[in-house]
Parts: C-alpha cells; sequence; structure tokens
C-alpha cells in the first residue's frame, strides 16, 4: 500500500511539473479533483475563512479542518 506521503514525494521527484490547485473546501477539492489534478495544496487559513467567513486566528484546530476539505 502507497501512503499519500509516498504518492506526493513520487509526483515531487518526476521530471514533469507538479501543479497543486489551492482547495478551500470539500467541493473545491472535488472539482479540482475532476479537473485531472494529482494532488491539492490546503492550508487551514482557506479552510477556516471559508467555513466561518473570517480570517484564521487558531479558531479551528489543524485536524479538524480535515473533514472541511473532506480528506
Amino acid at each position: 500500500m502507497t501512503t499519500m506521503a509516498a504518492q506526493l514525494r513520487s509526483l515531487i521527484e518526476a521530471p514533469e511539473i507538479v501543479v497543486l490547485p489551492g482547495v478551500h473546501d470539500t467541493l473545491s477539492a472535488l472539482i479540482a479533483e475532476r479537473c485531472g489534478a494529482k494532488a491539492i495544496a490546503a492550508g487551514g487559513y482557506a479552510a477556516t475563512a471559508s467555513l466561518l467567513g473570517r480570517p484564521d486566528s487558531s479558531q479551528i484546530p489543524r485536524l479538524n479542518t480535515r473533514p472541511v476539505i473532506g480528506w
């Protein structure tokens, strides 16, 4: 079984350029996947801003952003 970290490392080490679209919730992650993205970039600020409508000031713990992004 290949871990997500190993998959990302193989993408980075490949000679092709890796495009990492930034996502902020499950819908944007699904759209990126359907458009062919092999990996995504997801940050706490974007997840918090889309969920709460205000900047991230440690209002949502890191592990709680996972369900927002759909991971």
